[in-house]
């Protein structure tokens, strides 16, 4: 369906399903109040406002593809998102999680446009083997004064304005098994919401809060290139690298990487 203000609304509803549905150039695509719903090989494009719109409601989606769309998925207050194995190419922003809501995202690709995640006050988010490129602003940005816990884990994250901008002062934060490479800005948050920071590869990735890597108990196991006094305080703990981690075309570690040994 195309050309639509609103091209899909639903008041209430359980377990909907919606399977192979192709959505093109409407204003706003899908509506969804007090219901669940699943996205099987959906495709939602150039939509002006939201592609999926939830208010106290959830949604599953698999295998779909959003491009060229204002904000792709709007999870209003409350609301929940599991997103597996789907694309968002060139949106303005790729997920918007208003308070206290809950997204579980894997698997997935987010490259071109603006933004990536964005994350409200007392928001949880499970972020689990994604790919993020080119994109101009932040991966990730946590809005809100407190969160529930971010677990950001197994993600690529290159090309990027940065990985991670927070202004949370309480919550936990985990990172733990990520590549990121080549982004303009690194993990900008309130130390005492970082919960840990371990093996990790940053390479040719700057941060823009590197007192954060004051605590060692906190900050171990990384892999640091380049490794600069300013970017490296001298009170890091002994257990990262500071060497090239040595890269192949798509950012996996050839055999002679010095992460594998």
């Amino acid at each position: 369906r195309s050309n639509s203000e609103i091209a899909f609304e639903v008041l209430s509803a359980e377990n909907l399903i919606l399977s192979n549905a192709e959505f093109k150039v409407n204003a706003n695509t899908i509506l969804l109040n007090q219901t669940s719903a699943k996205f099987e090989s959906c495709i939602f494009d150039s939509s002006a406002g939201y592609a999926i719109k939830v208010m106290n409601g959830s949604i599953q989606v698999n295998e779909s593809s959003f491009r060229s769309n204002a904000l792709a998925i709007d999870l209003d207050e409350g609301s929940r998102a599991r997103i597996i194995q789907s694309q968002f190419e060139k949106n303005d922003q790729a997920i918007d999680a208003g308070a206290s809501a809950e997204l579980a995202l894997s698997l997935c690709i987010i490259r071109g446009g603006r933004n990536g995640l964005k994350i409200g006050n007392y928001g949880t988010a499970e972020i689990l083997s994604n790919h993020f490129e080119e994109l101009d602003g932040y991966c990730l940005q946590l809005t809100g004064p407190h969160l529930q816990s971010i677990l950001l884990k197994q993600n690529i994250m290159t090309q990027t304005g940065g990985i991670l901008n927070s202004k949370s002062m309480s919550g936990d934060i985990e990172i733990s098994n990520n590549t990121f490479a080549s982004n303009l800005s690194g993990v900008n948050l309130h130390a005492g919401t970082l919960k840990s920071l371990d093996h990790n590869i940053f390479y040719k990735t700057t941060f823009s809060d590197s007192d954060i890597l004051d605590h060692p108990a906190t900050v171990q196991w990384n892999c640091f290139d380049p490794a600069t006094r300013e970017d490296h305080p001298e009170g890091l703990g002994l257990n990262n690298i500071y060497a090239d981690p040595q890269f192949d075309q798509k950012y996996y570690l050839q055999s002679q990487s010095p992460c594998l040994q």
